[in-house]
């Protein structure tokens, strides 16, 4: 296994069990997108999964409607596992998400004065009604 898959692993465990949500992003930037072979994977995804997603974060932390703009993701299918980045009512936000345990991660910067970033732990669950489309159902967002 390549040390991007081996740091993947440990990634998706850190954000599962880890209360220090930035932990999970420092492995990601600082470990992962730097190996040339990880970043040479990756291909453009569009997933109404993630954006719905990210719109209720957005809702949650804003406490208004949010408007999921210029949502740019890839998606490593062998690996199952999708990055990106958005703006969420024009603020920066990242995207981590392993599609395997319907878990993720964003890191939005709340002010880009100060660079306060606000972390948010995400699960997803899509609900199946007999001959009608799935609906997300907000399986759980925690914020740091």
């Amino acid at each position: 296994m390549s040390g991007y898959k081996l740091k993947l692993e440990e990634m998706k465990k850190v954000l599962v069990i880890d209360e220090d949500f930035g932990r999970v992003y420092r492995i990601f930037f600082d470990e992962i997108a730097c190996h040339p072979s990880f970043m040479a994977l990756g291909k453009k995804e569009k997933s109404p999964l993630i954006k719905a997603t990210l719109k209720l974060v957005g809702e949650s932390l804003f406490g208004t409607p949010c408007e999921v703009t210029g949502l740019f993701l890839f998606r490593l299918k062998q690996e199952k596992f999708i990055h990106g980045c958005c703006n969420l009512n024009g603020h920066p936000t990242t995207i981590i998400y392993f599609e395997d345990i319907d878990m993720g991660m964003s890191a939005m910067i709340r002010d880009m004065r100060t660079s306060m970033m606000t972390y948010s732990r995400i699960t997803t669950t899509v609900v199946k009604e007999t001959g009608k489309a799935g609906n997300l159902v907000s399986g759980g967002i925690s914020r740091h």
